[in-house]
């Protein structure tokens, strides 16, 4: 028979019989992927994907609205034509797989990707949902800034993935809102 005691004082312990554990930071917030239901078409986004099964595009400009639109309206165009569409939100909670099975492809949106680690990031990229060979996968990132991708293009490289940053210039004349809407952790906020 075997015998386990486990203790933890002010603290979190995990405890294992016959089996593996991974353990990744340090007890913070981490990440649930969440379907979205009909994401709001707005005007279209000039772009290009990279080539490959997985590709990523960094959306980013001072404007979190704008950019936030923008990602919502490239998804759109997936979800009509029959990709899944999931959200990146902070959450401990576990998920259940939010992919139907007759999804022709899956689209990750990353609100506030430059305000997520890059360890945080590259957990989300060895998600399994990111790498069924029968589906092409796809992340759409809106950042206020450059300052996430560098990092961000060296975690796909090794996974023959490729980014393109897109400018989300605000309108003219227009300002910049002081806040994001909906902050919270991590930068994500509601994409539905």
């Amino acid at each position: 028979m075997d015998e386990q005691s486990v203790q933890a004082r002010g603290g979190f312990a995990y405890g294992v019989k016959h089996g593996d554990l991974h353990v990744h930071g340090s007890g913070g917030v981490s990440y649930r992927l969440e379907r979205v239901e009909d994401p709001l078409p707005g005007d279209p986004v000039p772009h290009r994907w990279p080539e490959g099964r997985l590709s990523a595009l960094w959306l980013h400009g001072p404007d979190f609205t704008r950019t936030g639109a923008a990602s919502a309206s490239i998804a759109a165009g997936f979800a009509a034509d029959g990709w899944a569409v999931l959200a990146a939100r902070p959450s401990n909670a576990p998920g259940t797989d939010p992919v139907p099975a007759d999804a022709t492809g899956v689209v990750i949106i990353v609100a506030g990707a430059d305000d997520w680690s890059t360890p945080e990031l590259g957990w989300l990229l060895s998600n399994t949902v990111l790498h069924r060979p029968e589906l092409p996968a796809r992340l759409l990132l809106t950042a206020s800034s450059m300052n996430g991708l560098p990092a961000l293009r060296a975690a796909l490289t090794p996974l023959r993935a490729g980014i393109h940053p897109i400018e989300i210039a605000r309108p003219s004349g227009g300002t910049v809102p002081a806040d994001r809407p909906g902050d919270v952790p991590r930068g994500t906020t509601d994409v539905t």
